[in-house]
C-alpha cells in the first residue's frame, strides 16, 4: 500500500487548532469573569460569551483530534493496513473525502472516528440511527468531538467524491464507490454494538481483513489508471 499524505494540509490545521484553542479560551475566561462583575446586566453577555467560547473549543477540539493529537486517523488507519496485500494507493487530505483507499476493485472511503464508550448503530429505512453511551463528564467538558451521525458524513463524502470524479473524467461514472466508518480509538476505549447498518462499520483493528473480503471484481486496468490519474491531480 502507498500512502498520499497531505502534510502542508495537516500542518496548516494544526495550527489552526492551536490558534482557536487559544481563542476559545480567552473567550471562555471573558465569560468567567463577567460572572464576578456583579452586575444583573451583564448576565445576558455572559451566557452569549460561554455559548460563542464553548463553540469556538469544539472546533478547536475537532481539529484537534484530527491534526494533533497522535496517533493521529490517519496514522491509525494507516497502521491498521500497512500489512495489506492488495496493491492499494491510500490519498489522506488531497481529496473531496479526507480518506480515501483506491483499491483494484475502486475507491472506499474511510470515516474515522476518535469517540470511545459504548457506540450503537441501528440500520433503518430512513437512514442509520446512532447512539453513544460515553462518560457524561467527556459530553459536558467537551473533551471529545461530538459523535453526530457518521452515516450521513460518509454519504456527504460520497456525494462529494463522486461529483470530483464526474467532473473530471465522466466516462468514469459507473465506478463503484464504497465507504467505511472506522472507530480508531483502542478496543478497550471503544464498543460497538451494531444492528444491519446501511454503511459498514468496524472497529480499525478489523478494517484490513474486512476491506480483503469485501474487494471485488477489479477495474479494468485502464479504467483503473484513469481513476488514479484524476486522484493524483490533486497531488501535484
Amino acid at each position: 500500500m502507498e500512502v498520499i499524505r497531505n502534510d502542508a494540509k495537516i500542518a496548516k490545521y494544526r495550527k489552526i487548532s492551536q490558534i482557536a484553542s487559544l481563542i476559545g479560551l480567552v473567550i471562555l475566561s471573558v465569560g468567567l469573569a463577567l460572572a464576578f462583575t456583579g452586575n444583573e446586566a451583564a448576565i445576558f453577555y455572559q451566557w452569549v460569551v460561554l455559548i460563542i467560547g464553548i463553540l469556538m473549543w469544539q472546533v478547536a477540539l475537532n481539529f484537534s483530534y484530527k491534526y494533533v493529537q497522535r496517533p493521529r486517523p490517519d496514522e491509525v488507519l494507516d497502521e491498521s493496513l500497512k500489512s495489506a496485500t492488495y496493491k492499494s494507493y491510500f490519498y489522506h487530505h488531497y481529496l473531496p473525502a479526507n480518506h480515501v483507499l483506491l483499491t483494484r476493485s475502486g475507491p472506499v472511503v474511510l470515516v474515522p472516528k476518535v469517540q470511545t464508550g459504548k457506540i450503537t448503530v441501528t440500520g433503518t429505512e430512513k437512514g442509520d440511527r446512532w447512539r453513544r453511551q460515553g462518560s457524561i463528564i467527556k459530553r459536558i467538558m467537551g473533551r471529545e468531538p461530538a459523535l453526530a451521525n457518521p452515516t450521513q458524513e460518509a454519504n456527504l463524502e460520497i456525494s462529494k467524491l463522486v461529483k470530483y470524479v464526474n467532473e473530471r473524467a465522466p466516462e468514469l461514472d459507473e465506478i463503484p464507490i464504497g465507504a467505511i466508518v472506522v472507530f480508531t480509538q483502542p478496543e478497550g476505549k471503544v464498543t460497538l454494538e451494531k444492528d444491519a447498518p446501511n454503511i459498514p462499520v468496524v472497529h480499525a483493528t478489523e478494517l484490513r481483513k474486512y476491506i480483503k473480503k469485501q474487494l471485488g471484481t477489479p477495474l479494468p486496468p485502464e479504467q483503473f489508471r484513469r481513476l488514479k490519474a484524476v486522484f493524483d491531480e490533486q497531488v501535484e
